[in-house]
């Protein structure tokens, strides 16, 4: 989890990188729900809220179809734990604490379960400076999860069928295809 002041510092970053950024709670209602192409979570354990499964769907929302998530898990061999937790803050005149809020650790061999059961797919993961970190996917639809090239194919062949029907629907009404585009 990053402070205000953290998360405005990374936001400041990342749009003199050239990137769009939105410094928002993940749960409230943000513009572009559907079309982000990337999610990061940073927060070490995709603890926000407390509900893992519930974070990552959420997130999928915000996907795109073919959008991705970066997250930071914890090392492997780790059980899923949820707790409530505060942040503390030291400085030279003591420690001041914060409220409580519920948090959650996933290990990294928890999260295929976690996101499968969010509508997203574990696509790879890697470890870094003692950091572990995945990307997940959307998976397509209700069916077996697949490959970003697959769901392509899957979206392009509903959309083939959609097309199809309607200049069916336009040819049986009588109306040619440039009159009904006009």
């Amino acid at each position: 989890m990053i402070t205000d002041e953290e998360g405005e510092h990374a936001v400041r970053i990342a749009r003199s990188a050239g990137s769009l950024t939105l410094l928002r709670d993940v749960f409230s209602r943000v513009p572009g729900t559907g079309r982000w192409m990337i999610v990061l979570l940073a927060d070490g354990s995709i603890g926000i809220g407390g509900d893992p499964t519930a974070l990552l769907h959420r997130v999928a929302e915000l996907l795109a179809p073919l959008g991705q998530a970066l997250v930071e898990v914890q090392p492997p061999g780790r059980e899923l734990r949820r707790e409530r937790v505060r942040l503390r803050l030291s400085h030279r005149h003591g420690q001041q604490a914060g409220e409580w809020f519920p948090w959650a650790h996933v290990g990294a061999d928890q999260l295929a379960g976690i996101a499968a059961e969010a509508g997203l797919s574990p696509a790879e993961s890697w470890s870094s400076g003692g950091r572990w970190f995945a990307t997940l996917r959307k998976a397509c639809g209700s069916e077996q999860l697949r490959p970003a090239r697959q769901c392509v194919q899957h979206f392009k062949a509903r959309l083939s069928k959609a097309l199809d029907f309607d200049l069916k629907s336009l040819r049986s009404s009588g109306m040619s295809r440039s009159a009904g585009m006009g």
